[in-house]
C-alpha cells in the first residue's frame, strides 16, 4: 500500500523561531512520559520520540503508546523495549526475573534481592545486590532503577561492596547514577557519584568520592557480557555463499552475533599434510618391502590437530597424539608387503568451532606386477627362458617406448596379457607399424604374456618403436 500523502503542500523551507521542535510530540522529558496517559492524544505506529532524560530515541511499534512494550529503543531491536519491574513481596517470589527472599536462607542465597540475568542463549546467572528495583528499559538488556542503600557502606574506605552471586564474563551488572535523576538528587549526591568499579572474583566494589549520608539513586544494567550479544530468533538456511558460509548452511536459532560473524568472515581451512610410504609404487611379483610411513603436517589451518593415525587398507596400525610444535610423525610396519596394498596417513582435528571433528587423509599404494621385456631377436620367443633373456622393465601398463639396433633381426616386446592388446606401434616419424608385427602368447610362471614380434627381419640402428 502506498504511503498516506499530506494535505498541506509547501514550496519553501521553514525557519523555526523557537528553541523547540516543530512537532511537540517528538520530544518528552522523561522515560515515564512515553507511557503516561494523555502524553500523545494523536499517535501513530512508527512515531519517533526523543527522551531528554536519558538522551535516547524510541519508536512506537504497537497501537497503544501507554503499553511500555510498544516502545522500542531505536538501534536495539526488540531487546530495547521498555520493561517495568514490580517489586516482589512474597518469600522466594519471582516477578520479571527478580527473586526476593524474605526471612529465609539456603545454601546459596540469603535475604535480599536476586536479579536473573538471562543471556541470548536462554541461560542465566543470579546477581545479588542490595537495591530496591522500580523501573527501567533500553539497550539490549534490562535496566533496573532503584536505591543503593547505605547498608554495606564502609565509612573508612568509602566503599560499597556488593557480591554478584554466579557472576562471570558472560553476564553482568553495571551500576551508575541514572541519567533521569532529578537535578536536586544530582546536586545533593554529587559527591557520592560512583567513581571506581573493581572486581575480584565474584565481589564487585563501588567507590564513591565521599561518604554518602543517605540513599543514593542508582541503576543496574543486567545484560550479556559487555553490552550483550544479539542472537538469531529462528533458524536461517542460506541459499547463497557469503564469506565463509556455504550455500545451504543452517544457522540455528540462538546463534550469537559473534558466532555469525565468525562463520561469515572466517573461512574454515583444513590442515595440510604430506604423506610418504617408503618404497611405494610398482613392484615386481616375488619381491617384498617393509614400509615406513611418514606424515608431515605442513599447515594446521583454522582448526586444532588432535591425533595422527596410520592404516593398511582399513586396518588401523598405529595412533599417535598430536604434540604442538611437532610436525613429523612416522611408523614402520611390522610385516613386509608382498601383495597389492594401500596405506594411509590420517590427521584428525577439531574445527574452529571447537566441537566439530574432521580429518585429512593421504594414501600411497604398493602394486605388484609381472615384469615386461623387450629386445632384438632372430625369431619370436616361445618359452620363459627366451622372454626373460630380454631387457626387463617393471611397470603396470602396456605402454612402452624402446630403441633397437637390428642386424637382420626383429624387434620384440613381451608383457602380461592382462594389460590388454596393443592398439598402436609407431616409429620416430609417427609411421604406424602395428600391422607389421605378429602377436603370439607365451605362459610365464602361470601368467599369459602377449608377445609382439616384427614379422620381417631388418637391419637398422636406433630403430625407435612406440608401443601403445
Amino acid at each position: 500500500m502506498a504511503r498516506q500523502k499530506g494535505t498541506l503542500s509547501l514550496a519553501s523551507n521553514i525557519e523555526p523561531s523557537m528553541n523547540a521542535p516543530l512537532d511537540a510530540r517528538t520530544v518528552v522529558n522523561t522515560l515515564a512520559d512515553l507511557t503516561a496517559s494523555g502524553s500523545f492524544p494523536y499517535f501513530y505506529e512508527g512515531m519517533i520520540v526523543a527522551v531528554k532524560g536519558n538522551h535516547k530515541i524510541y519508536q512506537l511499534i504497537g497501537a497503544d503508546p501507554t503499553v511500555s512494550a510498544n516502545w522500542e529503543e531505536v538501534g536495539t531491536g526488540a531487546g530495547g523495549s521498555i520493561q517495568v519491574t514490580v517489586l516482589p513481596t512474597a518469600s522466594a517470589t519471582e516477578v520479571n526475573n527478580i527473586y526476593q527472599y524474605i526471612g529465609a536462607t539456603d545454601a546459596t542465597y540469603t535475604n535480599g534481592y536476586f536479579y536473573k540475568c538471562v543471556n541470548n542463549s536462554g541461560t542465566y546467572s543470579w546477581v545479588q545486590i542490595n537495591v530496591q528495583p522500580s523501573s527501567g528499559g533500553g539497550g539490549g538488556g534490562t535496566i533496573y532503577t532503584g536505591i543503593l542503600l547505605a547498608t554495606g557502606w564502609n565509612s573508612t574506605t568509602k566503599q560499597q561492596t556488593v557480591t554478584f552471586t554466579g557472576y562471570n564474563d558472560s553476564y553482568g551488572g553495571v551500576i551508575g547514577l541514572p541519567e533521569d535523576a532529578t537535578s536536586a538528587q544530582k546536586e545533593e549526591y554529587r559527591n557520592c557519584i560512583i567513581s571506581t568499579v573493581s572486581q575480584t572474583g565474584a565481589t564487585v566494589t563501588f567507590e564513591c568520592e565521599e561518604i554518602p549520608t543517605i540513599n543514593l539513586p542508582v541503576e543496574i544494567y543486567c545484560g550479556g557480557g559487555a553490552g550483550g550479544d544479539a542472537s538469531l530468533e529462528s533458524d536461517v538456511i542460506t541459499n547463497i555463499e557469503v564469506g565463509g558460509i556455504a550455500s545451504g548452511t543452517t544457522l540455528a536459532q540462538g546463534t550469537t552475533f559473534t558466532e555469525f560473524v565468525q562463520k561469515l568472515l572466517v573461512k574454515e581451512m583444513a590442515p595440510t599434510t604430506i604423506f610418504t610410504a617408503s618404497g611405494s609404487g610398482v613392484k615386481e611379483v616375488g619381491t617384498s618391502v617393509t614400509p615406513t610411513l611418514t606424515l608431515n603436517i605442513t599447515g594446521t589451518g583454522t582448526g586444532t590437530p588432535t591425533s595422527i593415525k596410520f592404516y593398511s587398507g582399513s586396518t588401523l596400525l598405529n595412533t599417535q597424539s598430536y604434540v604442538s610444535g611437532t610436525n613429523s610423525y612416522t611408523f614402520t610396519m611390522a610385516s613386509a608387503v608382498t601383495t597389492d596394498t594401500t596405506v594411509k596417513g590420517v590427521l584428525e582435528y577439531t574445527k574452529s568451532d571447537g566441537t566439530t571433528t574432521a580429518s585429512v587423509e593421504k594414501t600411497a599404494s604398493y602394486t605388484f606386477v609381472m615384469a615386461s621385456y623387450y629386445g632384438a631377436v632372430t625369431t619370436a620367443p616361445t618359452t620363459k627362458a627366451g622372454i626373460i633373456a630380454l631387457t626387463k622393465n617393471v611397470k603396470n601398463t602396456k605402454a612402452q617406448t624402446a630403441t633397437f639396433n637390428l642386424s637382420n633381426q626383429r624387434s620384440c616386446y613381451c608383457y602380461p596379457a592382462s594389460f590388454g592388446n596393443l592398439t598402436s606401434i609407431k616409429d620416430a616419424n609417427n609411421f604406424e607399424y602395428l600391422s607389421s608385427y605378429t602377436k603370439t602368447n607365451v605362459t610365464v610362471d602361470g601368467v599369459s604374456y602377449n608377445v609382439y614380434t616384427l614379422t620381417d627381419p631388418v637391419t637398422a640402428s636406433s630403430f625407435k618403436q612406440i608401443y601403445a
